[in-house]
């Protein structure tokens, strides 16, 4: 059975997982992100952030969410949710991506497509979690992978996720 890949949304460096790189504190899963098995990236302000999934995924859905973090005002506090599917129009579930610390968030909506800008890096996040300009990322299903702390991810190329394909 083939898998299925999400890759890394921006290009930077793994800020931590189970564990922040910075402090060895266990990292914060964020309720309404769902899933599990946090990451966080590092990126620039204004970097555009990807949906970027392998060629078996035909469709996806986006929702906006809030509340990522204990602290307001947004885009801190915004995230987007992407739920993929194996086929158009978001028919045959595989699984989901949340994203948090976006701003200029991606409508609402189905698109068929496989790639697809979400929204943009803030220009800091004073979030309470990873200091400095990031994208915390969570996974309902798939295997997660693991990195080294400060690890360098590239954006569209370096798998983060992948789940079992059964469409």
């Amino acid at each position: 059975m083939p898998y299925v890949y999400v890759y890394a949304p921006v290009t930077g460096q793994n800020w931590g997982q189970t564990y922040y790189c910075s402090t060895g504190g266990l990292h914060t899963v964020v309720s309404v992100l769902g899933g599990c098995c946090p990451i966080d990236i590092s990126g620039s302000a204004g970097n555009s952030l990807y949906f970027y999934g392998s060629s078996l995924i035909q469709s996806i859905r986006t929702r906006r969410v809030s509340g990522v973090c204990r602290v307001d005002p947004a885009p801190w506090t915004d995230g987007v949710v992407v739920d993929f599917f194996g086929d158009l129009n978001a028919h045959c579930y595989i699984g989901s991506v949340g994203y948090g610390h976006v701003s200029n968030r991606i409508s609402d909506g189905v698109y068929n497509t496989n790639i697809k800008k979400i929204g943009t890096l803030p220009p800091d996040c004073n979030c309470g979690c990873s200091r400095g300009v990031h994208v915390h990322i969570q996974f309902t299903g798939g295997n997660p992978r693991s990195f080294s702390c400060y690890q360098w991810l590239y954006r569209g190329s370096t798998w983060i996720c992948r789940w079992y394909w059964g469409c």
